[in-house]
């Protein structure tokens, strides 16, 4: 049950994901949480920091899905135009997202094990990860949570980050 939890790589952030990682990973195709992993919450528009990564992944030639929990369906296609980025607002992850997930490794005719989700949270973006065994890759929040709940979650995260890094290291 404990691995179910735990990602199969931490990062401090997006800009400490090389190339390198990609390449010896096999990755072909990321889906990627928006809210506080690309940008901040309070952020409406492609930052510096988001624009990085999508680049840096589009040079390896690797598809992008956006899978975000927000009902908002701007957060997504702010990316739409400089990236050539695939949004889902409202993906419902982790339950329900992975029909979605499925259905865009076919879509692109890539099996699951060259698939990444990348987010910020265990509870959403590792489980749909592991809901769907794909690895997964979990990096440090941008900001605070805007809500209450988000707070709640992130209490019961802390022990799984801090036997991470205890037992793996950061960067991994």
């Amino acid at each position: 049950m404990k691995k179910f939890f735990t990602p199969d790589h931490y990062f401090d952030d997006l800009d400490s994901i090389n190339g390198e990682f990609f390449k010896k990973n096999n990755i072909k195709i990321i889906f990627c949480d928006i809210d506080n992993t690309l940008v901040r919450y309070s952020e409406r528009s492609v930052t510096d920091y988001s624009a990085r990564f999508l680049k840096r992944a589009a040079s390896e030639g690797i598809k992008v899905v956006l899978l975000s929990n927000n009902t908002d369906e701007s957060r997504g296609k702010m990316f739409h135009q400089k990236d050539r980025v695939i949004s889902f607002p409202n993906a419902k992850k982790p339950m329900f997202s992975k029909k979605l997930i499925t259905n865009m490794l076919k879509k692109f005719g890539i099996e699951k094990k060259n698939a990444l989700v990348v987010g910020d949270q265990i509870f959403t973006d590792v489980l749909a990860g592991r809901f769907c065994n794909v690895k997964t890759l979990l990096v440090d929040p941008l900001g605070p949570s805007m809500l209450p709940f988000f707070e709640v979650k992130r209490f019961f995260e802390k022990p799984i980050k801090r036997n991470f890094i205890k037992k793996y290291g950061k960067n991994v």
